[in-house]
């Protein structure tokens, strides 16, 4: 299983390409996990409506707003994917379509190999 995992907050307000990146990795991915946090705009909703998919939470176990970006992108990973395999998305970017294919092929290929930790 691949999880997809970014964050965001304020997507709507600062016209942040959310969707499209979000959308990039559904492609290859069996969940994506949103760390959406605390926005003064629509973008929960916005995450939420994009596909059943794409799982947008909330922060939890107390992080602030003010909490390291490294801290909020853990939390998407290690609380909430569930896959034996992550790929980590900025909110501004998109794994393009040969990317995606490529990157579907690796991970069954090298799947059970438990040398492997992760592909680049």
């Amino acid at each position: 299983m691949l999880s997809g995992f970014t964050l965001v907050r304020n997507a709507v307000t600062i016209d942040f390409p959310i969707v499209p990146a979000i959308r990039s990795v559904l492609e290859v991915c069996d969940e994506v996990v949103v760390n959406v946090g605390k926005s003064e705009d629509e973008t929960r909703d916005l995450v939420a409506s994009i596909d059943d998919r794409a799982s947008a939470f909330s922060i939890r176990c107390g992080l602030q707003q003010r909490q390291s970006h490294d801290l909020q992108r853990d939390a998407a990973r290690d609380e909430a994917c569930r896959g034996s395999w992550g790929i980590y998305i900025q909110a501004d970017e998109v794994l393009h379509e040969r990317g995606a294919r490529i990157l579907k092929e690796q991970v069954a290929e090298w799947d059970k190999d438990q040398r492997v930790e992760g592909l680049l």
